[in-house]
This record gives structure tokens, C-alpha cells and sequence, in this order.
């Protein structure tokens, strides 16, 4: 089974399938993000990388997906305020771990 990605007219409501996602791309991202880097900086191709970094990561974990019992949910629009708020909060989110990242590369600079 796996995972597909619609794109919206709008942002929605992020129910279970969204977390699901959100989980599985975390993991490929925690474990296999010096790989994926490396392909997208060589431009590999959408298939070359589904086949590097996602397949292996699911082949040795769980699915992502639960048992037969998965149903997809309608999607819901998203109000608006909420849609802004949580951009907010991702762009801080990401300031903080890009001032992370850029510390701990300088960290290894010195190593």
C-alpha cells in the first residue's frame, strides 16, 4: 500500500492521513536525509530516489500504513487564521533548526 499526495486548491485539516505522512516523511528524513540530499543535489530522478531512501527505509520498518482497517478521510479546508498561524509557527520552527544545523556544522568543521 502507499502513500499518495494530492494536491489541494487550499491547505486542509490534518487528520490522521496527514499524520501519517508527516510520520513517514520524519522518518526517511532522520534516517536517511545525507542520502536524499545527495540525490537531489545530483538531480537524480523522483524514481531513482523513491527506490534509495524510501523504499529501504520501509522495507526495514513497519508500513507506515495500518492494517486493513485504514479508510481515507474527506479532506476539510482549513480556515484561514489557522492556515497563517501555523505558517508562523513552521517558519520559526525552521529558523530554529536551521540555526541548529549550521551550528553543529561548524562544530564538525573543527573536529
Amino acid at each position: 500500500q502507499n502513500l499518495e499526495i494530492h494536491k489541494m486548491e487550499q491547505q486542509g485539516v490534518c487528520g490522521r492521513d496527514c499524520g501519517t505522512l508527516q510520520q513517514a516523511c520524519f522518518e526517511v528524513m532522520r534516517n536517511g536525509r545525507d542520502a536524499l540530499e545527495d540525490m537531489v543535489a545530483s538531480r537524480a530522478k523522483p524514481s531513482a530516489i523513491v527506490q534509495k531512501v524510501c523504499d529501504v527505509h520501509c522495507q526495514s520498518r513497519d508500513p507506515f500504513l495500518p492494517d486493513d482497517t485504514w479508510s481515507d478521510e474527506p479532506f476539510q479546508p482549513e480556515e484561514r487564521h489557522v492556515v497563517e498561524a501555523e505558517l508562523q509557527n513552521y517558519r520559526r520552527q525552521f529558523e530554529k533548526y536551521e540555526q541548529h544545523a549550521a551550528r553543529e556544522r561548524r562544530r564538525d568543521d573543527f573536529a
